[in-house]
């Protein structure tokens, strides 16, 4: 009965990233280099100066603004998936998940800050780190989404 459960809530979940995939999303195309598809019902917030300084270039969330997704784009020295995800495990209050790829093939170091409520997850995007950084890290139900939007990810041809 528990086999059958565990089937029946896996095949429910894999419908619904499918149904969202499918029907309530936006693809946007970013002139860094990249796609994303987010939920029809996101909007774009303003980013403030501070946020600004700290490479953060876009923000989008629900309505109420209660889950949020921040982008941030920083040049990095680094030149590799390995190096990133050692970096990655060198910041105190980061604990690093699995990786995650992306429907194009593109591996995402995932991390999550239980002290800021937040999750991030790090690419190498040419000679920059690309960063999506999702709050609340609570909200069980906006971690899903936050898994949907980074299996969209695809990286094009940067904007000249």
């Amino acid at each position: 009965m528990k086999k059958a459960l565990a089937l029946l809530l896996a095949m429910l979940l894999a419908f619904a990233l499918t149904a969202y995939a499918e029907s309530d999303a936006v693809t946007l195309t970013f002139a860094e280099g990249f796609e994303l598809s987010l939920p029809a019902d996101w909007m774009r917030y303003p980013v403030d100066a501070a946020d600004e300084a700290e490479g953060i270039l876009y923000c989008f969330g629900t309505a109420d603004a209660a889950c949020l997704m921040y982008v941030r784009l920083q040049p990095t020295a680094i030149e590799d998936t390995e190096a990133l995800r050692e970096a990655v495990a060198a910041v105190d209050g980061l604990v690093l998940s699995s990786d995650t790829t992306a429907a194009a093939g593109d591996t995402f170091i995932v991390y999550t800050d239980e002290s800021n409520d937040l999750s991030g997850s790090v690419i190498l995007l040419g000679e920059d780190l690309l960063t999506f950084i999702f709050t609340p890290l609570s909200d069980s139900d906006h971690m899903l989404t936050a898994a949907t939007i980074l299996q969209s990810y695809a990286q094009i041809e940067a904007a000249a």
